[in-house]
């Protein structure tokens, strides 16, 4: 944990950019596990919201070269898009989200369109433009 903030400061002070959060921005999380069981939605839950608080923070770019992505995992989404640094840790962890979550309740697809990593507005994500 203290490697992941570390590496965090690090990045920030790099672009030197400040980290905007917003108190109800996983709000949707309870919804979206509606129907399933009690401590299942809960443990789950906490879990993707956990982990897309981090990815969320470790997005940060000041070039396209500084993106990487890897295919998501029920309930994820199909593509995670972060600074290329914190690889190994955003793997580990979606690894853990997919045992804590029910990976036979999705009810969605990932689509066959082609993206790679960009960096737009200092932050990593997923384009089809060349």
């Amino acid at each position: 944990m203290v490697s992941r903030l570390l590496k965090i400061l690090m990045l920030m002070l790099v672009l030197a950019m400040p980290l905007k959060a917003s108190a109800g921005t996983f709000d949707f999380i309870t919804d979206l596990f509606e129907g399933k069981k009690p401590g299942e939605t809960s443990e789950c839950g906490e879990a993707v919201a956990k982990y897309r608080g981090f990815v969320h923070t470790v997005r940060i770019c000041k070039t396209d070269e500084d993106c990487t992505s890897i295919d998501g995992v029920c309930p994820l989404g199909c593509k995670i898009y972060f600074n290329k640094l914190f690889t190994a840790d955003v793997t580990k962890d979606m690894a853990a989200v997919a045992e804590t979550c029910d990976q036979k309740n999705c009810t969605y697809e990932c689509s066959g369109t082609k993206s790679h990593p960009a960096c737009h507005n200092n932050r990593c994500v997923g384009t089809t433009k060349e």
